[in-house]
């Protein structure tokens, strides 16, 4: 996956770039959008159980700038209580060391990068591994055609919906893991793409 982020046919070198400050960057826009291009957005909620399960693939684009960082963004402003894999943050760093390696990124950006990651992370909840989790990544594996890691993602979703995932949404980019997700159950956020 060195070629574009989310599946968007971009190279990385034009779309990536860190965001300077997390404060800013988690206010709403003061410019007027277009509704057509706005992403679904779960309605915000009262209650404290989180209803959107986070990939990898959407988690990177809050701590660098990619064509999808608005839409999670407003997910994220949407819906704040984050749920996570445990490995989500493995996954990030390691996207972002290949982003450094590559050029795209220096050791200043992975640095602010990695503490947006850690403030993320600070909130965020995590499915940790347990024998439920492996069992539905084989099964994802063997179901779904997934590669181990999206295999425990989606399992980790799946163990986090109680087996139930109607209702719930999974924030993700990658096509493969969408198209599981959704055939699982989940409602797929966002929808468009930046």
């Amino acid at each position: 996956m060195a070629t574009s982020p989310a599946g968007t046919g971009k190279s990385r070198s034009d779309s990536t770039r860190i965001w300077r400050d997390p404060c800013v960057f988690l206010e709403r826009p003061k410019i007027a959008r277009s509704r057509r291009t706005r992403p679904p957005i779960p309605p915000r909620r009262t209650g404290r159980i989180a209803m959107i399960f986070w990939d990898a693939s959407a988690v990177l684009p809050l701590c660098v700038q990619e064509d999808p960082s608005l839409l999670v963004r407003d997910l994220l402003l949407g819906d704040p209580a984050m749920v996570v894999w445990w490995g989500t943050p493995v996954e990030c760093c390691s996207a972002l060391a290949r982003l450094q390696r590559e050029g795209h990124l220096d050791k200043q950006a992975i640095s602010r990068a990695v503490g947006f990651l850690d403030s993320l992370r600070a909130g965020w909840s995590e499915i940790l591994p347990s024998h439920q989790v492996r069992e539905g990544a084989l099964r994802c594996i063997s179901v779904h055609g997934l590669k181990a890691a999206d295999s425990l993602q989606l399992a980790a979703a799946m163990v986090w919906s109680n087996y139930r995932p109607t209702g719930h949404f999974f924030a993700c980019f990658d096509k493969r893991l969408q198209l599981a997700a959704h055939k699982e159950g989940f409602r797929i956020v966002p929808t468009g793409e930046g």
